[in-house]
């Protein structure tokens, strides 16, 4: 049996031109496998006027110095949903991009899922699609409906 999926992917920001803001400071994780600058090609330090970046290795600090307004931060819907929800983290910019970044409910092979296990399960699942739609209505810009639509 292959495990559950929620329907979750990775949605990042990516700058559309200069800003004409003061200097911006890009923060990032260290240890992440996508290379941002590869993958965001119209994001150049020198466009955007960004003149600092911060490097954590701990996602959640990440979160926490963009909230506390230090800077821009590639989020993960999945776990930005919340602050975006609020308010208390906004779209950079009116774009959004997807990739096939998934997260996984895995359980043993060898044993049934519990009946506890598959309300989790069917909660996660729920929460996740009710936090892309929620999102989704406060900034129809990022056109987010496909992820509703997925799995």
């Amino acid at each position: 049996m292959n495990p559950p999926k929620a329907p979750s992917k990775v949605v990042f920001p990516e700058p559309e031109g200069p800003s004409n803001d003061i200097a911006t400071t890009l923060i990032s994780l260290s240890d992440s496998r996508i290379d941002w600058f590869e993958l965001l090609p119209n994001f150049h330090l020198q466009d955007y006027g960004t003149t600092h970046s911060l490097v954590f290795s701990d996602y959640a600090v990440v979160l926490q110095e963009a909230l506390l307004g230090q800077g821009i931060a590639i989020g993960w819907l999945n776990i930005a949903s919340h602050w975006l929800e609020t308010g208390s983290l906004v779209p950079a910019t009116p774009t959004a991009i997807a990739t096939e970044r998934l997260c996984h409910l895995v359980h043993s092979r060898k044993k049934p899922l519990s009946e506890a296990a598959k309300q989790v399960r069917v909660w996660i699942i729920a929460e996740t699609r009710n936090d892309v739609a929620n999102v989704s209505k406060q900034y129809p810009e990022l056109k987010l409906e496909p992820l509703l639509k997925s799995r």
